[in-house]
């Protein structure tokens, strides 16, 4: 019996048999890593020069000072495994943390669309057409950093939706000939098939 226990013991403590802790206040391991998916989004309209005056929806603002904000509305928890079983006869151990759990998105932006929703005349050589994409005419702008890139050839395939902090932010590149009511759909589409569609999102540009 003695042999057992203390082949048992080894095993533990080289990790081929996962152990489980259940008082929070004793775990001194980092804890697992958790796995989450991006289970909603939303879009807001944000004016990057209201130093708390509030926002007015029913005004006009200057064209590159007001944007779209996408960002990740709620996480869902898909795993917090903490090993996976080394034989088939051993089950996978959780273990709490003391510490903040690790956040791990496998998801990315796939593709990212910006969509007309009606014919309007923005200046002298942009005519917009219902069911044009206008990702040209947008720079966009990650988490409220102060550099700018023209949407279309920022790499954001690459962008992980991750925390709930993060954003997109996308302004027009192009001013307006007169003020203007821009309505728009935007689609945001992630590499695991997800598809978020914001219908007739607006802002008013001069």
């Amino acid at each position: 019996m003695k042999k057992i226990t203390s082949i048992l013991l080894t095993l533990m403590f080289m990790g081929i048999i996962p152990v489980t802790f259940t008082d929070c206040c004793r775990c001194k391991d980092p804890g697992p890593d958790k796995y989450f998916s991006v289970d909603s989004m939303n879009v807001t309209t944000q004016y990057d020069h209201c130093y708390g005056l509030g926002f007015d929806s029913t005004a006009y603002y200057p064209f590159d000072s007001i944007g779209f904000i996408v960002s990740v509305n709620h996480l869902k928890q898909i795993s917090s495994l903490f090993s996976q079983p080394t034989f088939s006869f051993i089950t996978s151990a959780y273990a709490c943390s003391c510490n903040e759990p690790n956040f791990i998105i496998q998801q990315k932006v796939a593709s990212f669309e910006i969509i007309s929703k009606v014919d309007s005349l923005y200046n002298d050589e942009i005519i917009l057409k219902r069911g044009d994409v206008l990702n040209t005419y947008f720079n966009v702008d990650i988490n409220g950093s102060t550099v700018r890139f023209k949407l279309e050839e920022y790499q954001l395939t690459n962008y992980f939706p991750g925390y709930s902090n993060q954003s997109i932010q996308l302004y027009l590149n192009v001013r307006p000939k007169q003020p203007v009511t821009l309505l728009v759909d935007i689609i945001v589409k992630l590499n695991d098939g997800k598809v978020f569609l914001f219908e007739n999102q607006s802002i008013k540009v001069k």
